[in-house]
């Protein structure tokens, strides 16, 4: 996972604000090794502020699936893929 995964989580969160009036996804679905990249990635980002919580990101709950394709789910339950 790289810089280029925050990149594309973030650019779907915010087209799904924009597309459902500022509303957040129902959740992000991750492999456990997608999500722990994640994790880390965010925490080298955010070294000596306060710490990372590993359920959520920019306000929106990850769920961890095993062998899940990675996708946001819309707050009307529509999952959109992700291409990381």
């Amino acid at each position: 996972m790289s810089a280029g995964t925050h990149h594309v989580l973030t650019q779907a969160i915010r087209a799904h604000w924009q597309a459902h009036d500022g509303q957040y996804p129902q959740r992000i679905v991750l492999t456990p090794a997608q999500h722990d990249d994640l994790v880390r990635l965010v925490t080298i980002g955010r070294a000596g502020m306060e710490p990372v919580n590993p359920g959520i990101f920019l306000g929106c709950k990850i769920e961890r699936q095993e062998g899940a394709a990675p996708a946001l789910v819309s707050v009307d339950g529509t999952e959109v893929p992700l291409d990381l």
